[in-house]
């Protein structure tokens, strides 16, 4: 249905041009309003509307998620290793300090163990002397 509407009823005609459900055709004294209802696939500046599959929709959903699984595990597994490395690294200073330790009682062990030492200890501190022949028992 067209109607013709003069350029002096401009209220009407601006009521007109903010309906979005009407398309305009301009001529030189007139305007001629087309009234066209929309249909329901073609949007309000006449593009159509793209249909889509849900379970094409649901797939990249899907895929999308995997994805972002994926990236915070591997960035997960990349900060554990690094805790990791760290714990390693500090054990092992710990181990290279152990064994320097474990070095030095050897050596203060093998000094305190030693004969001489001891012998000295017996005469100073406990006032012990070695035995002479007479005093030595032979045991059969």
């Amino acid at each position: 249905m067209v109607k013709k509407i003069k350029r002096s009823d401009s209220f009407l005609t601006n009521e007109l041009i903010n309906e979005s459900t009407n398309q305009l055709n301009f001529n030189e004294s007139t305007y001629q309003l087309n009234y066209r209802p929309v249909p329901k696939n073609v949007k309000n500046n006449g593009k159509k509307r793209i249909k889509r599959n849900p379970v094409l929709t649901m797939a990249y959903l899907v895929l999308m998620a995997v994805f972002i699984t994926e990236l915070l595990f591997s960035a997960w597994c990349r900060e554990q290793s690094r805790k990791i490395d760290s714990d390693i690294i500090k054990q092992t200073q710990k181990s290279e300090q152990l064994s320097a330790m474990r070095d030095k009682l050897k050596i203060e062990l093998a000094r305190l163990k030693s004969p001489q030492r001891i012998a000295k200890i017996a005469r100073e501190r406990l006032g012990l002397i070695t035995p002479t022949p007479e005093q030595t028992i032979v045991l059969p």
